[in-house]
């Protein structure tokens, strides 16, 4: 996965693994990346990891605005669409 993302100008990450992927291409993400955040938009994040998420999850501290079933956009992964189907997906 990790040779095709690239061959397609993207990176790979993992979210929220125990293991690490990084010798296949494919190291370590987070959603909510601070130093992304810092680097890219100039905002003032802490590197502090978000402790309502899982133990593996690399997350910074974050507010989610966000309401089960309303957007529309219809993201086949989101939580938001109110067609997906969450059973199993938590």
């Amino acid at each position: 996965m990790a040779s095709r993302a690239r061959a397609a100008g993207m990176e790979l990450y993992t979210c929220a693994t125990e293991r690490d992927y990084s010798t296949c291409g494919a190291p370590p993400g987070a959603c909510i990346d601070a130093a992304w955040i810092r680097d890219s938009l100039g905002l003032v994040i802490p590197d502090k990891k978000d402790p309502g998420q899982r133990p593996q999850c690399r997350c910074a501290v974050s507010r989610d605005i966000g309401t089960n079933d309303t957007c529309a956009h219809g993201c086949l992964y989101c939580y938001a669409n109110p067609a997906c189907d969450r059973r199993g997906h938590e």
